[in-house]
């Protein structure tokens, strides 16, 4: 009787386990295919006019990644005139700052100390 007893408990205890780390997986994928069959996706349509956006990027010390951020954030599929950028670089002790500056589509929100809780002074609004 016992050794009955174990034999299921196995088994079940191996179910539970393939069914953590696969079996939900698999069920999941089972059950989003039969969803897409069933139902057709629909193209997005953008609106006619994109809303105005700013990125904020919040920075401390960041005077080696000002050059690949600021690629990174002109290389967005997005309207440049609708696209705002704002750097919050609080006591930042390096040219950050500068180096910020030479782009004239970013806003800088800065203080000389770190961690104020009050807001800071915008530079270039």
């Amino acid at each position: 009787m016992i050794i009955k007893t174990l034999y299921w408990f196995f088994w079940i205890s191996v179910f539970f386990i393939f069914y953590t780390y696969l079996g939900y997986g698999i069920i999941l994928y089972i059950l989003v295919k039969i969803k897409e069959f069933f139902r057709k996706s629909k193209e997005a349509v953008l609106p006619k006019e994109l809303p105005d956006i700013t990125l904020l990027i919040a920075a401390y010390n960041e005077e080696s990644i000002v050059k690949e951020k600021m690629l990174n954030c002109e290389a967005l599929d997005y309207p440049k005139d609708k696209l705002h950028i704002l750097w919050v670089t609080d006591g930042s002790s390096d040219r950050t700052n500068e180096l910020l500056k030479t782009y004239p589509n970013v806003t800088i929100a800065y203080d000389t100390q770190r961690g104020v809780i009050y807001t800071p002074k915008l530079d270039n609004v």
